[in-house]
């Protein structure tokens, strides 16, 4: 009977020392297929990179292409059209009269942007982007002739994005009269 009760321990305990061993095995597989897993995303993520990477770089030389392209075309229509030579380096805006949309502003009481303080008649908003501030710019306005006229870029403003400009005027009457109109825009200098 003794000797039965010691074979009953000696199989529970290596019954329990074969279940530690496999628990124990199955971790380290756990473990090594969680490791080879993350290697094997980290190594796809680097070849998607890479060619992510050759393709903006393949697409960037067709830009930088392309961008070198329009410029000797530029320079061979210049060329035909007997055009100064600073001329191409002008935006289209700056050459020719292009239609905006004009509404205007009255005093504030403060300079504006080029440090000035507005006058009527002269001073104009703009967006940057497209007429530089310092630029006279010649306004026309079909349906209010009275402020046809060279104007100076001397502001910006918080509305005056893209094809808008923003016309300094007298008083807030004035302002509101005037609305938003459409006008021709050309800079002259």
């Amino acid at each position: 009977m003794k000797d039965l009760k010691k074979v009953m321990w000696i199989s529970v305990v290596l019954m329990l020392i074969m279940a530690i061993a496999t628990i124990y095995f199955m971790r380290q597989q756990n473990e090594y297929n969680y490791l080879h897993t993350k290697s094997v995303v980290k190594a796809s993520v680097a070849v998607a990179t890479f060619e992510h990477k050759k393709i903006i770089s393949a697409q960037t030389e067709k830009i930088k292409a392309l961008t070198q392209e329009n410029l000797e075309l530029r320079k061979k229509l210049l060329k035909k059209a007997h055009l100064p030579s600073h001329y191409s380096n002008v935006p289209a805006i700056q050459r020719d009269g292009r239609q905006f949309t004009a509404t205007s502003y009255c005093a504030t009481g403060n300079r504006t942007a080029s440090g000035v303080y507005p006058r009527a008649g002269r001073t104009i908003a703009v967006d940057r982007r497209l007429i530089p501030l310092g630029a006279k710019v010649r306004v026309r306005c079909p349906s209010m002739p009275q402020y046809d006229g060279v104007y100076t870029a001397d502001d910006t403003g918080g509305a005056v994005r893209g094809r808008i400009i923003d016309v300094f005027v007298d008083s807030r009457h004035e302002a509101v009269s005037f609305g938003r109109r459409k006008v021709l825009v050309e800079v002259v200098k």
